[in-house]
């Protein structure tokens, strides 16, 4: 017991907390949401952001380079923030995770039944997609790229 204690003290002195900390996080999280904001909810402790997805912040924007950063801290921040809450609706939501972003928050695609919510937050208008994200992962970028066109050519949300 003794030399298995030991082998696990080192093991632990060698291996990082963020590491073993990220291996608790849950890969998908569901349940009822609740909506902080046009690109962000949260479900029981969980707060997800909806990758590939920018919405107005409810007040700044905190980084000088998002793509909605014109529109943080107005009406359409909040008008974004109540579309959020029509699309993710009253039901169970389900969010799987892509990737964490530089702050270790999940990035995930939500869905409510078979509805991607960052796509429809997308087409609505009341969000845009995220370029950097995007660029990563042609294949699951195109339902946004195509939703985002289908937006400004109808003049929805903030392509009015």
């Amino acid at each position: 017991m003794t030399l298995l204690r030991a082998l696990l003290g080192v093991a632990l002195a060698f291996s990082s907390v963020p590491v073993f900390a990220q291996e608790l996080r849950p890969k998908e999280v569901s349940g009822r949401a609740s909506v902080v904001d046009g690109d962000t909810l949260r479900i029981g402790l969980a707060v997800v952001r909806l990758w590939g997805v920018d919405a107005p912040e409810i007040d700044t924007c905190r980084a000088a380079t998002v793509p909605m950063r014109p529109f943080c801290g107005t009406p359409q921040a909040e008008t974004s923030r109540q579309s959020l809450e029509r699309i993710a609706g009253t039901g169970d939501v389900v969010c799987r995770e892509v990737n964490r972003d530089s702050f270790g928050q999940m990035m995930g695609e939500c869905f409510a039944g078979r509805i991607n919510i960052g796509v429809e937050q997308i087409r609505s208008g009341n969000a845009v997609g995220w370029p950097s994200y995007l660029r990563q992962d042609a294949q699951r970028s195109a339902a946004f790229n195509a939703a985002e066109a289908e937006a400004k050519a109808a003049r929805r949300g903030v392509w009015q």
